[in-house]
């Protein structure tokens, strides 16, 4: 089974700032997942979908979305070109500000157009260049689109949540063919339940039992598509104890029945 793992961490490089530019239109579309590094998402072309803690955004052309550190985040739709910017800690001056969403500014526009030119000649390419390019681009964030400033107990308090989170979202992926009641996972990590309720919906968008019934019409679809079991076991396989439950469940997160789905790849 695929380990699961809302938490990324940066991964190595000789470079400072990490730098991925997407000079083709491509579907936006990314798991749901943290980090504690700040991300900057720079549309050049076409509008992505994303999701930000409990809210959603619609990103156009020439527009950035800001992801702070420990935002629980994921990309929902949308075809663009775009340029991700990947901050790591050390180099943000204080990891405990929150940037405004959505920035249109045609002075970081003018940055980020500069980090694309210097990125894209490849055997050329200056780190240097690039790195003050974003330094640049930071300081324009610290002084026009600092949103709140949140207090160290906070910040502390808010990354302790999102580690806890982290372990139900993995626990329940890897048990999701069980029984699991929320009452259940209360008692596991000892938390309570209407504070658990709470926290969740906030930081996923769904309520428990909505991601779970998510979680499981995913791994069904994936047992329709690569094995020959019954629809009635795809149910049970998938934690549902009932296959017309489970059909109903389906056909509203999937539009379409488990069987329009069969129904689909037997044709093709």
């Amino acid at each position: 089974m695929k380990k699961i793992e809302l938490y990324e961490k940066i991964p190595e490089s000789p470079s400072l700032i990490r730098i991925n530019l997407y000079d083709t239109m491509c579907k936006q579309l990314f798991p749901i997942h943290w980090h504690e590094h700040l991300e900057i998402h720079y549309i050049i072309e076409g509008t992505t979908v994303e999701r930000c803690e409990n809210d959603v955004f619609r990103v156009n052309a020439g527009e950035f979305i800001i992801i702070n550190s420990n935002e629980l985040h994921e990309g929902i739709d949308g075809n663009c070109r775009y340029l991700c910017i990947i901050v790591p800690q050390h180099f943000a001056k204080n990891n405990n500000t929150i940037f405004n969403r959505i920035i249109k500014d045609s002075k970081i526009e003018e940055m980020a157009k500069s980090i694309i030119e210097e990125y894209k000649n490849h055997e050329k390419a200056d780190d240097i260049a690039i790195t003050g390019y974003v330094a640049l681009i930071l300081s324009k964030l610290y002084r026009d689109y600092v949103f709140k400033e949140l207090k160290e107990e906070n910040y502390k308090a808010y990354s302790q949540r999102m580690l806890l989170l982290n372990e139900v979202i993995k626990f329940i992926h890897e048990n999701f063919s069980d029984d699991i009641e929320l009452s259940g996972i209360a008692e596991r990590f000892n938390i309570n339940i209407y504070h658990f309720c709470h926290i969740f919906k906030d930081f996923t968008g769904k309520t428990f039992k909505e991601y779970l019934n998510k979680v499981r019409v995913d791994k069904a679809e994936q047992l329709l598509l690569n094995t020959d079991a019954s629809i009635s076991e795809i149910a049970f396989l998938s934690g549902f104890n009932d296959s017309n439950y489970f059909s109903r469940k389906f056909k509203q997160i999937k539009g379409k029945t488990p069987r329009e789905i069969r129904k689909a790849l037997i044709e093709e």
